[in-house]
């Protein structure tokens, strides 16, 4: 993934002293990715949406066969969505940049 889908969109900073002198601010987390933020931001999927997702991915390990990666749970389906949408966003963005 690219650099600027990890922009940081809440990056955190500590006051810094040296010898009880204050040396200004210093970042000391980068907090949340934009990317992240916009997935948080993501409009709930529709049912519609979650079912043919799971479907999908029942479509494609039909017998629960152990060779293939498990199905997604419904919770991790939303969570895809949602990323899915965020980078949507990021590139929509980018695009904006140049």
């Amino acid at each position: 993934m690219s650099d600027k889908f990890q922009q940081a969109a809440f990056p955190t900073y500590e006051r810094q002293q040296s010898h009880g002198i204050d040396m200004g601010l210093d970042l000391t987390g980068s907090g949340m990715t934009l990317r992240d933020y916009f997935a948080i931001r993501a409009p709930y999927p529709t049912t519609d949406q979650i079912n043919k997702e799971m479907n999908r991915d029942t479509n494609l390990k039909p017998h629960d066969d152990p060779h293939k990666p498990q199905l997604r749970t419904k919770l991790e389906v939303i969570t895809d969505l949602a990323y899915e949408y965020a980078d949507s966003m990021m590139i929509s963005r980018n695009k904006k940049d140049k």
